[in-house]
């Protein structure tokens, strides 16, 4: 006797039953699968790009804020401080690297980044094409950017004030892009680098020559100007003790650790994320409730057949056996089918959504063994699920069934 497939045929008996359990199954399976993905992928996003970064320095405000914006590209400034308030920090005995930053326009919404070549250095950044920017007015394109905006080197961007397209174009001051980035996969493909002094061209705050040379490591000599903050490197354990705190209260700026407000922010997010979960995990009870109820009312309409194979010779252990792979075959096909959806809905939105899309959300990123996890999850529910009818078809009693049968 195949007992492998005998359940098989079994479970196709009865395809409205098994299609609703599997359903239940699988959407509870998708559900928990593309929020962890989302949430791994989200989490290794944000700890790429904040890797390196000790402490940012800016203007007053919120602290999240003055991260988001300076980390990770996805917020407003607090606002500018000067160069003469930022360079002693930047010269400070605890403080390793100072990379200076400045912000607040971009070129049809992917933000230009004003800096020198400390910045790129610290996500290992090369150049696919060109060069490095070197003078006044000169753009090296991230990758993303690049494919995204369709620009080639040579090619002139005229930049807007502020993050939205359209509003108060810098005509006058046109950059000229020179390198494009290989793909980097941290926030670096999403922005344009050029020089600080740019930055000021660009605003008329200072009237240079456009083959005049930008600052590419250190700080612009001029302290009568401005830029939006500083990415800090510690040179000894004892900055994170001392920095933050000395800036904070000794200075008119302000200062965030990248690690601290990224684990705030995860922990706001938790909570929503943490509810969906919930949920998730009562469609799998339901769906466990579905596969239970399908084989018990299966099992009474089978008692005359498995009377019979218990007269032919089949072991209580056989018939056990079969109600459990039953149930084995709705859970796994459910939980595959689960895991495909989780991972389809991941891409969708990846596809379908600019904030996913450039935050990096891939429908192919694969959590290893928690999705196994999961899979197994799903068979042991449908496992615990069918005990009970599996035991009622062991304790059967075939003398009455084939009696009762045969009336």
């Amino acid at each position: 006797m195949n007992l492998f497939s005998l359940s098989f045929q079994y479970f196709r008996a009865r395809p409205l039953h098994a299609v609703l359990s599997m359903l239940l199954l699988t959407l509870g399976l998708s559900l928990m699968v593309s929020l962890l993905s989302v949430n791994e992928q989200l989490k290794g996003r944000l700890s790429a790009n904040a890797e390196g970064v000790n402490l940012v320095v800016g203007a007053k405000g919120s602290p999240l804020q003055l991260i988001l914006c300076n980390v990770f590209q996805v917020d407003f400034p607090t606002g500018n401080i000067d160069l003469e308030e930022a360079r002693p920090i930047a010269e400070h005995r605890l403080v390793k690297n100072a990379i200076p930053l400045a912000l607040g326009d971009s070129y049809r919404g992917y933000r230009l980044v004003g800096t020198n070549y400390a910045y790129p250095a610290l996500y290992e950044a090369e150049l696919a094409h060109g060069n490095w920017f070197e003078q006044v007015l000169e753009v090296v394109v991230g990758a993303r950017a690049a494919e995204q905006l369709g620009v080639a080197l040579g090619d002139a961007l005229v930049s807007d004030h502020g993050f939205a397209t359209g509003i108060d174009a810098h005509e006058a001051h046109a950059y000229r892009v020179v390198g494009i980035l290989e793909p980097t996969y941290t926030v670096l493909d999403e922005v344009i680098l050029t020089g600080i002094e740019s930055f000021w061209v660009a605003h008329d705050q200072v009237s240079l020559p456009h083959d005049a040379p930008v600052t590419t490591e250190g700080l612009p000599a001029a302290d009568s100007l401005q830029i939006t903050s500083l990415l800090l490197q510690y040179r000894s354990p004892m900055a994170a003790v001392q920095l933050p705190r000395a800036i904070n209260t000794g200075t008119n700026l302000q200062a965030a650790s990248p690690a601290f407000e990224t684990a705030r922010l995860f922990e706001l997010l938790g909570v929503g994320i943490e509810v969906l979960q919930a949920f998730a995990v009562l469609v799998l009870v339901v769906a466990a409730l579905s596969i239970f109820l399908s084989l018990f009312n299966a099992l009474k309409e089978r008692q005359y057949d498995l009377a019979v194979m218990r007269a032919m010779g089949a072991r209580r252990r056989d018939v056990f056996a079969l109600v459990l792979m039953e149930s084995a075959w709705i859970t796994l096909l459910g939980g595959v089918a689960g895991l495909a959806l989780g991972h389809g809905l991941v891409g969708m939105i990846a596809n379908n959504n600019e904030a996913a899309a450039r935050i990096g959300l891939s429908g192919t990123y694969w959590l290893g063994g928690l999705e196994l996890g999961l899979l197994g999850l799903g068979v042991l529910l449908g496992v615990v699920a069918s005990l009970f009818p599996a035991w009622r078809a062991y304790r059967q009693n075939i003398s009455d069934t084939l009696t009762k049968g045969g009336v």
